[in-house]
């Protein structure tokens, strides 16, 4: 088993941020091994409220059954997904949390994964880290390149 924490600060302010992160089929679409997300755009979000991903690792495509554990409108969610062979090297949480400073919003990432295997651990961890890095980067720039600043004044001569 290993944990992983990202952090990544959005110039955006904290609703913008959410209303980006709690549209599944867009804000985990970032993630370089989701290939499918069968998730309903405006689907209402609820403890135990479950759906689908098709996870591309290692050459193989891994249908996974998402189960919201955790739902705090503004502030985090939690997403368990397991699949559904029980096979544990690819079982794993996943905590998005939101703080919000001023018009600024840290996004913070987390991951546990449970591969009850030592070797798959070290193998894995780099990978994930690296995963999640570009994931967060990604999602930073669409919800900043998606908010229009008006930081000039322009004035007719």
């Amino acid at each position: 088993m290993f944990k992983l924490h990202q952090n990544v600060l959005i110039k955006a302010n904290n609703e913008v941020v959410w209303s980006f992160m709690e549209d599944f089929s867009r804000s985990l679409s970032y993630n370089r091994f989701h290939r499918q997300i069968e998730s309903t755009p405006g689907m209402a979000k609820r403890v135990n409220d479950i759906f689908y991903i098709q996870h591309r690792f290692l050459f193989r495509t891994h249908p996974m059954k998402i189960a919201i554990n955790d739902w705090n409108p503004n502030e985090s969610f939690t997403l368990d997904e397991k699949t559904e062979k029980e096979k544990p090297g690819l079982n794993h949480r996943t905590t998005f949390s939101l703080y919000p400073e001023d018009n600024f919003t840290t996004l913070q990432y987390s991951l546990e994964c449970n591969t009850e295997n030592y070797l798959i651990d070290i193998f894995c961890k780099p990978i994930f880290k690296a995963a999640m890095i570009e994931e967060l980067l990604k999602i930073k720039n669409a919800i900043e390149s998606s908010v229009t600043t008006h930081s000039q004044s322009f004035e007719p001569i």
